[in-house]
């Protein structure tokens, strides 16, 4: 199972630097040295494509759930 966050808009507004990935690395004090990578729809497919999917869906407002199966 792979969980991932959907980001929300105090993730955009708090300060940080943007990686070359698309990354965001916070600057701000109370998330200081955090990394944050917003993954749309669109990639997880991407990050998934070599593994056989059985589910995946929005958890909520706050969470993608995708679980694989191991390939034989």
């Amino acid at each position: 199972m792979i969980s991932f966050d959907i980001p929300e808009e105090d993730d955009f507004t708090e300060t940080h630097i943007l990686l070359e990935d698309g990354t965001m690395q916070y600057t701000c004090e109370n998330r200081s040295g955090m990394l944050f990578h917003p993954y749309d729809w669109k990639a997880i497919e991407e990050l998934t494509q070599d593994y056989s999917v059985v589910y995946k869906a929005d958890k909520g407002k706050r969470e993608r759930i995708v679980i694989l199966r191991k390939s034989d």
